[in-house]
């Protein structure tokens, strides 16, 4: 091949690559109504992911280089943040929580199934629930009154 249109086919190659994951993109908001359901997961990169009050996620939540910030009375999957907190209102019924470099907050009276953050602290609210473990490494485990806790609680550092 011509070494003068190698430059030209890589740039195009990488611009059909883009083109590519737009609709995917486009198809996975990282703002969900109150009151809404939205079916598949919620995906966010360089962003922050937002869940109103009383919506429905059927689905797992994820965010790179963003916080998930998730409303009362929402029921939802997994969520997971790379670089970005993870704070929940009251009454919330929610799967696993993990958290790279940044804090989970929990609020008062939510069920998670699990809690696990890596470089920050874990907040539980009053009368919520962990059906299994609450672990952090590199942070601090605050529980309010009343919290039950199915599995093993560890802070490591």
């Amino acid at each position: 091949m011509n070494p003068s249109m190698v430059r030209p086919l890589a740039v195009a190659v990488l611009v059909l690559g883009m083109l590519v994951q737009l609709p995917a993109l486009a198809e996975t908001p990282s703002r969900i109504a109150a009151g809404a359901v939205h079916e598949g997961p919620v995906q966010a990169r360089n962003g922050a992911v937002e869940v109103g009050d009383d919506a429905r996620v059927d689905g797992d939540i994820s965010a790179r280089n963003g916080s998930v910030r998730i409303g009362q009375r929402v029921s939802a999957g997994d969520i997971q943040t790379r670089n970005g907190s993870v704070t929940t209102g009251a009454d919330g019924r929610l799967g696993s929580v993990e958290s790279r470099n940044g804090s989970i907050n929990i609020g008062p009276g939510s069920t998670v199934a699990d809690l696990e953050t890596r470089n920050g602290g874990i907040r539980l609210g009053r009368d919520s629930a962990v059906s299994g473990t609450v672990e952090t490494r590199n942070g601090r485990i605050d529980v309010a009154e009343s919290v039950a806790i199915g599995g093993d609680v560890q802070a490591r550092n």
